[in-house]
């Protein structure tokens, strides 16, 4: 299993700069302010999977290689 690849910095939720990377898989999905590593549903809250601190729910989120062109266009547009 390769590393995720960096494929930018973007304005997300309330964040003003957030790494997104891609897997091997193509899958798209941002990064921890905090950490820089993945979120995940915590019992009460979208939380960081390194240090558990609750953070913005968008960061939850992730894209398939076909959804992604149209949100990163998105993003792009703010």
């Amino acid at each position: 299993m390769t590393e995720p690849i960096t494929i930018g910095f973007f304005p997300f939720g309330e964040n003003d700069n957030v790494q997104f990377v891609q897997n091997e898989s193509g899958t798209v999905y941002p990064l921890t302010p905090c950490c820089q590593a993945t979120a995940k549903g915590m019992d009460e809250y979208i939380g960081c999977r390194n240090c558990y601190e609750e953070v913005d729910s968008m960061l939850g989120a992730c894209w398939t290689a076909e959804q992604w062109p149209e949100y990163h266009s998105a993003l792009l547009a703010i």
